[in-house]
């Protein structure tokens, strides 16, 4: 299976700023592509298919603490658990756009976080 594509990735994504990192502000295909590799690295632990998910949730924190020119740490634990809150977020995108259930979306102060997420339909 092919991992995915850094330099699109980079592209469409990562340089658009931290709101175009936003499950609910990515593309269909995005949200795929991440979901595959969340997957292959939660579920497989397939930890080649890291690349992509690690620049989004390294993207994200950035942003969370200052963006450029900060300096970032966080533990294997934290990054765990932030590769399965973007999970998380991600599978509720996905149902937001495929049902008629209406979780609310992730914004930059609560993504990667464990929040709570109301519903609507």
């Amino acid at each position: 299976m092919e991992k995915s594509n850094m330099e699109r990735l980079s592209k469409e994504v990562l340089k658009q700023g931290a709101e175009a990192a936003l499950p609910c502000n990515l593309t269909d295909e995005w949200l795929d592509l991440l979901e595959r590799d969340l997957e292959m690295i939660l579920q497989e632990g397939d930890h080649s298919y890291l690349t992509a998910p690690l620049a989004m949730v390294v993207h994200l924190i950035f942003h969370k603490h200052g963006g450029k020119g900060k300096k970032v740490t966080f533990s294997e634990e934290d990054l765990f658990n932030y590769l399965r809150y973007l999970y998380f977020e991600i599978s509720l995108e996905t149902v937001r756009r495929n049902t008629n259930i209406a979780p609310a979306p992730a914004t930059l102060e609560t993504i990667l976080t464990n929040r709570d997420v109301s519903w609507e339909e």
